[in-house]
Formats: structure tokens, sequence, C-alpha cells
């Protein structure tokens, strides 16, 4: 009888101990966004780089919570730019475990929480020439990330 009962102790106490570590971490986690552009000939970031300052708007879904049209900031200048939020109240964070697929486009527009509208622009000759490219220089791209992998590596091609 001796042997069943400190059996079943140990048998119980390694059950609790085991408990003890099947906890979560259900605490956000923010997004970390950086981006590049592919295969572009004349465009903002011809040649070499992302424009410090440069803004981007981000739009996706992390559980239940939806992040519409969140503007971010080139934080430097490079051809693979970190980017952080301009509003630090409308950071994205990763909600769950999750993966999500966000979108994002240059240059912003529109209103922060707002979905995205269309951009019209009439292109004129000023437009044409290098000083004048920036203006009709409109990319998109997409990326994903998780809250075990944060960083999204958006690549973005250009549309116009």
């Amino acid at each position: 009888m001796k042997h069943y009962l400190v059996t079943a102790t140990v048998v119980a106490a390694l059950a609790l101990a085991g408990c003890e570590k099947d906890e979560t971490n259900s605490e956000p986690v923010a997004a970390r966004f950086t981006a590049g552009i592919a295969g572009q000939g004349l465009s903002r970031a011809a040649g070499t780089a992302w424009t410090s300052g440069d803004q981007i708007g981000v739009t996706g879904t992390s559980g239940s919570k939806a992040y519409l049209n969140i503007m971010y900031d080139a934080a430097e200048s490079a051809s693979e730019a970190g980017f952080t939020v301009v509003d630090k109240a409308k950071a994205i964070y990763f909600q769950d475990a999750n993966e999500v697929e966000f979108k994002a486009y240059y240059p912003f527009a529109g209103t922060e929480e707002t979905a995205a509208t269309a951009v019209s622009k009439t292109i004129g000759t000023n437009d044409q020439t290098p000083a004048g490219q920036p203006d009709i220089d409109f990319l998109y791209g997409t990326g994903t990330g998780s809250k075990a992998a944060p960083t999204v590596a958006f690549t973005f091609t250009h549309r116009m």
C-alpha cells in the first residue's frame, strides 16, 4: 500500500510542477517593420535608399484588433530601412500567436485608423524630371510576422 501511495504522490507532484510551466505570454508584442524595394528603375528610392522620414501606411489585423492605415516613418536613409510608428499610441501589436499578413504602401496618404483611399494625381511635365519623381512614385508591399517573429519585412514594388 505504501508503494502505491508514494507513486501517487510523485505523479501528483510532477503533474503540478508541469502545470506551472504551461503559462503562455498573453502580453501583446510590438510589430517591427523593415522595407526594401524590389527591381526598381527610376523611383523614390532609386539606386540607393529610402530617405529618412519617408512615410508608409500599414494595415493588418491581429486577433480581433484591426489596424487601419497606421503611419510609420523610415528611421534612416538606407536601401533596407527600419520604420518606426509616428504616433506611439497607434503602434501595431501582435495580439496572439497567429501569423499576420500586413499590407503597406508609399507614400502615406489619408487619415490614420481609416481605410486608405484611392490616390489620384494628374501627371505633368515637372513630375517626369528627377526632382519631380517622388511625387509620382507609388509603392506597395506585403509582409508577414507573428509574436514569435515580430519583424515584418516588406518588399515594395513600384506601382506607377
